[in-house]
């Protein structure tokens, strides 16, 4: 039976995916250079040739991807050691709060993440979370921004706004401690409610 995956292996593995993507079309364009420089030594020779290289290639490309993965998840674990234990944060279950697509939270800790940009924050540390009203009703992305113990200026986030129009809420009520990041949460009553809800349960409001 296979070992669950921590937390901390999930981020390094988006990390060593995405880079290892990104040198493998570095790696597919050398191959062709390759090919077309030996051609004139022979078509099986020079296929060869470009075959081994390439094979070499892909594993330097995958060995530099590790490494990155590496050094940017040390990264990560420096700022959740300033917070907490690194035990803590691999032992949570990180859900995805309604449909925000890039915060995931667990008992105490938050996980936000878009496009391998990371930030892990502990429950303890948010004083309040605040959303910034959007300049541009058609865009499709919005902005949160978390104050934290100890910052002067608060930390700004992106959340997708369609789906889930006001994160903040639900974020607030996970810092409180009585968010189930499974449900919805009603804008008028803060009531949850089941994420297929059209209306709320409990004050008939409007869930959209």
């Amino acid at each position: 039976m296979s070992k669950k995956k921590t937390n901390l292996q999930k981020i390094k593995n988006k990390f060593v995916t995405s880079y290892y993507q990104i040198l493998v079309i570095f790696v597919c364009v050398i191959a062709c250079l390759l090919l077309m420089a030996t051609f004139g030594y022979g078509a099986y020779a020079g296929l060869i040739g470009t075959v081994i290289s390439s094979l070499f290639l892909f594993l330097i490309a995958y060995l530099i991807a590790q490494v990155i993965g590496t050094f940017k998840v040390g990264r990560i674990k420096t700022d959740i050691r300033r917070q907490g234990s690194i035990e803590s944060f691999d032992q949570e279950d990180l859900k995805e709060v309604a449909d925000s697509r890039y915060f995931f939270v667990g008992k105490e800790w938050l996980l936000w993440n878009i496009k391998n940009h990371f930030q892990v924050i502990n429950r303890d540390t948010i004083l309040g979370v605040s959303r910034i009203p959007s300049q541009n009703p058609n865009n499709d992305l919005g902005q949160l921004e978390l104050k934290i113990k100890g910052f002067k200026h608060p930390l700004r986030l992106t959340y997708d706004i369609v789906n889930n129009k006001d994160c903040a809420l639900a974020l607030n009520q996970w810092v409180r401690g009585n968010y189930d990041p499974t449900k919805l949460i009603c804008p008028h009553c803060l009531a949850p409610n089941d994420n297929k809800n059209i209306m709320c349960d409990y004050c008939g409001s409007s869930l959209e």
